[in-house]
């Protein structure tokens, strides 16, 4: 019986340590990134222009018209803080962007650049004001 008390004393003593978490908590944008370490890795053979390079911070959607055309596929996004409502998950594309606002309704649209290189143009602008520029983009 000693053994038994002497063992359960020992499991106790042992077993109710507190543990302490040596790491700090993490921002909502650093669980981001660790989660999509794979957008960061991405090895695809096309060469992705970035927003900056292809001169979208400028452009506006009423010249991206005037520029490229009609988009090839447009819809529109609710994105509040950082998650899209429709699939109530991070939003890939917008999620840095988006993390610290309420609710941004954006606009999403593909062109079709060039077939013989496949290229496509996919820009994202906030709905209601065609008057701004745009918030993300790239071609790929």
């Amino acid at each position: 019986m000693n053994r038994f008390i002497i063992l359960l004393l020992l499991v106790l003593a042992i077993g109710c340590r507190p543990r302490y978490n040596e790491n700090p908590p993490l921002s909502p944008l650093e669980i981001y990134k660790n989660m999509n370490d794979w957008v960061e890795l991405d090895s695809t053979p096309y060469p992705k222009i970035t927003f900056l390079s292809i001169g979208a911070d400028t452009l506006n959607y009423t010249k991206a018209v005037r520029k490229y055309g009609v988009p090839v596929y447009e819809f529109f996004d609710t994105v509040i803080h950082g998650n899209n409502i429709k699939t109530d998950l991070p939003d890939y594309d917008l999620y840095p962007i988006t993390l610290e606002r309420d609710t941004v309704y954006v606009r999403r649209c593909w062109w079709f650049l060039s077939y013989r290189r496949m290229e496509y143009l996919y820009l994202v602008f906030e709905e209601h004001t065609d008057s701004l520029p745009a918030i993300y983009g790239y071609i790929y």
